[in-house]
């Protein structure tokens, strides 16, 4: 199909395609009208159950007088054939760049550069297909242009590959066999003619040397635009080789790589929408206030925004109970008595921070029906407590409280509500239950409350595909990781190595917290600080995704002179890493060893017992610590004079996406985006078992920036994804869902989970 994806018009003339075999002229004719346009030609039997098909063709782009703006036009030229493969190579043409590349079966030249106003541009090409008898065969040729759609003009044609005859054909004639001089340089047929590289060469003609020099295929130089990786700004260098020069079997090539164009200074950071290198600023703080509080109903409340450091320049944006754009100042009125917050959200340079603040509003005096001294309610009743519709003097509703409801069935029908969403190995949705509270009384009130119920329980053999909510046939994805050296000193790097098994064969990887790396099955890092790492691993494997975690314990680099121990009757130095060193023999003294030192012998026995003291040490009959027996490592506690491993349990954790500003509101674990959208993320937490003290976190790519809107569970809530909130306590089966906002600010991101 051709788009044309611009203000400025391209015409492509529909095709004629002719086929020939044998002299016979099989015709196959698509929208023939056209003098111009797509045609090929040329068919050869091999004499069993295929043709070799070689269709030299062309394409005219032709723009018309009035196009203006030199846009770049592009063209595709593309043949599919099913269960085959075919191969498009395009000729050289003037103010345009062809290259190959392939879409499933489908092998296309693409060719792009300028057509001049009112001129017309020849774009010649060769298909080459090995196809069987009786394969239907596409070939269509494709001009379009970027941006705004506008027309959709086609130009393609289809014809069937003749079936094999019943008979064998005569025997195909080549022109490097065919007893003549096909090319006119009075040379003929192989091995005479250089131009033949076999007797069933079909093209006698010399071959030409495409180069000689690199600089014949192009201009070593920086293409693209600059970027920040680091704290450096790159650009990419293109460098042109020609391969084989001055031969026959010269080819040009060309490859990129990355180039240092500038280095931040110590107090610079790059900015990756200029890709410049920017004065690092202080960080951005924000504070608001309201006044007066409190306040009174339908009394102006004025909020306030204070904002430092940053870049200086300050854009305000108020939400929730007062709204205003651009402005460190919002006002507003409340009819209503109660608390109310309102949230000022400040951006200065790349920095964004949000406060909130609360006033009090009460109700007026002259305001209260119930000691106003009018029949509000017209009972012929005045005021508190006359009129029994008023609890106290200021109450504001002088009305007869009426029955709400007495059944629970008044307030509503339980049933299923929303979608259905997978949760561990099962589909749930939601049940709402409706409730009448204090049934049949003036103080009745309906409720209602929802809890997930289980629709299907997916079998051993089966995963709960999210984006359907079904239970599908997989094989179970599992992952686990260890870590390598599993015990190390600060400034030693380690190695955290996964191991996948079943999903669909291909994994993407995400490393978290104490490493991080992305689509990469291991992860290294070199720690500075002692203490347990913990590196978290998800793999997503076709529908499927899996976590664990794996720790190493760092130690910290060996001090000297750390300790002194005894060792029997001797003394010897341990450093911070348990080595020891020996000092002296107390026997030699007529003394004994005890805590490191010697003394007079006062007959206390050695080795009396082991006590745990972080590990475990032996202790002597006078209760005075030895040498160590064991040594627990970073994952294990002494427990009864022995040193045990601790238990970790993990928590399953799905992320999900959407683009906002698209308007499309289903979740994706992929999607595109372009600066100045805004995108939505959902993490569903669920715990197979019990846990404490949950922390949830956000560490954001770059490209984007946290844009609050943060909910809990649906309900709206303060706390910061990107420093992380604490959710508390999760039950045995407990899923929790988080939601909250980024906006994305580079020209072109893409997210994948």
């Amino acid at each position: 199909m051709i788009k044309i994806m611009n203000a400025f018009l391209a015409r492509v003339f529909c095709i004629s395609l002719v086929v020939f075999a044998f002299g016979l002229a099989i015709p196959m004719v698509a929208n023939a009208a056209h003098p111009e346009g797509l045609w090929v030609q040329g068919m050869v039997y091999d004499g069993s159950t295929r043709y070799q098909v070689q269709l030299p063709g062309r394409v005219f782009i032709v723009r018309p007088v009035g196009d203006s703006g030199g846009a770049n036009m592009l063209a595709t030229i593309g043949i599919h054939i099913p269960g085959e493969i075919g191969i498009a190579h395009a000729g050289v043409v003037a103010g345009y760049t062809c290259t190959s590349d392939v879409v499933g079966n489908i092998n296309r030249e693409l060719c792009t550069g300028i057509t001049p106003e009112g001129g017309r541009t020849e774009v010649p090409f060769t298909l080459y297909v090995d196809a069987a008898c009786g394969t239907q065969m596409d070939i269509s040729a494709n001009v379009s242009q970027w941006y705004t759609v506008g027309h959709d003009p086609n130009d393609t044609a289809r014809f069937i590959v003749p079936g094999c005859p019943s008979t064998s054909p005569p025997p195909p004639t080549f022109q490097c066999s065919d007893g003549l001089d096909n090319d006119g340089d009075g040379l003929r047929d192989y091995p005479a003619d250089p131009g033949c590289t076999f007797s069933q060469d079909n093209d006698e003609s010399n071959a030409s040397v495409i180069c000689s020099t690199n600089s014949q295929c192009g201009t070593n130089g920086l293409v693209g635009t600059p970027y920040c990786s680091g704290i450096g700004v790159y650009q990419l260098f293109k460098t042109y080789i020609c391969n084989n020069p001055g031969t026959i079997n010269s080819s040009c090539s060309d490859s990129s790589s990355p180039q240092l164009q500038t280095t931040c200074q110590t107090n610079q950071t790059c900015n990756i929408n200029t890709a410049t290198c920017v004065t690092n600023v202080s960080n951005l703080a924000v504070s608001c206030s309201a006044s007066p509080n409190p306040a009174l109903t339908n009394q102006q409340v004025n909020f306030t925004g204070t904002a430092t450091g940053g870049t200086g320049g300050y854009a305000y944006q108020w939400s929730v109970g007062c709204s205003a754009f651009n402005s460190q100042n919002c006002s507003t009125l409340f009819p209503n008595p109660g608390s109310y917050t309102s949230i000022v959200t400040v951006t200065s340079g790349n920095q964004t921070a949000a406060a909130s603040c609360s006033v009090t509003v009460n109700q007026s005096a002259s305001q209260f029906q119930c000691s106003d001294g009018l029949d509000n309610d017209g009972d012929g009743l005045r005021d508190y407590p006359a009129d029994p519709g008023c609890t106290f003097s200021q109450d504001n509703d002088e009305s007869n409280a009426s029955v709400i409801c007495s059944t629970n069935s008044q307030c509503g029908t339980n049933g299923l509500v929303g979608t259905p969403y997978c949760s561990g190995i099962g589909v749930y949705q939601l049940f709402k239950t409706y409730i009448c509270n204090n049934p049949g009384t003036i103080n009745s009130s309906c409720s209602d409350s929802s809890s997930p119920q289980l629709q299907t329980t997916c079998q051993t053999n089966q995963t709960c595909n999210i984006n359907t909510a079904t239970c599908v046939t997989a094989n179970n994805l599992s992952v686990s990781c260890h870590a390598s050296p599993n015990s190390v000193s600060t400034d030693q790097q380690v190695s955290f190595i996964s191991n996948v098994t079943g999903g669909s064969g291909n994994y993407s990887y995400q490393w978290s917290q104490d490493c991080n790396a992305y689509n990469s099955a291991n992860c290294s890092n070199t720690y500075f600080n002692s203490g347990t790492k913990i590196a978290y691993l998800t793999v997503t494997s076709g529908t499927q995704t899996a976590s664990t975690s794996c720790s190493v314990f760092v130690n910290d680099s060996c001090d000297g002179d750390e300790d002194r121990i005894c060792q029997g009757d001797s003394v010897y130095e341990v450093d911070s890493c348990g080595n020891r060193t020996f000092v002296q023999n107390c026997r030699n003294s007529d003394k004994v060893c005890s805590d490191g030192r010697c003394i007079n012998d006062n007959r206390c026995i050695s080795h009396s017992y082991q006590q745990c003291s972080g590990s475990v040490y032996w202790y002597n009959s006078c209760g005075e610590r030895e040498e160590i027996a064991q040594a627990c490592t970073g994952n294990q506690i002494c427990q009864n004079n022995t040193c045990v491993n601790q238990q970790q349990q993990n928590l399953t954790v799905t992320k999900e996406v959407r683009n906002l500003s698209s308007g499309n509101t289903n979740w994706y674990n992929y999607i595109s985006a372009v600066s100045g959208d805004t995108i939505q993320f959902k993490i569903t937490v669920y715990a197979p078992t019990t846990q404490q003290n949950v922390t949830v976190r956000d560490i954001f790519p770059a490209g984007i920036i946290y844009n609050n809107n943060l909910t809990l569970d649906g309900a709206m809530n303060s706390g910061n994804i990107a420093t992380g909130i604490n959710i508390g306590t999760m039950s045995s089966g407990q899923t929790r869902i988080i939601t909250y906002q980024a906006k994305v600010v580079i020209s072109g991101f893409t997210y994948q989970y």
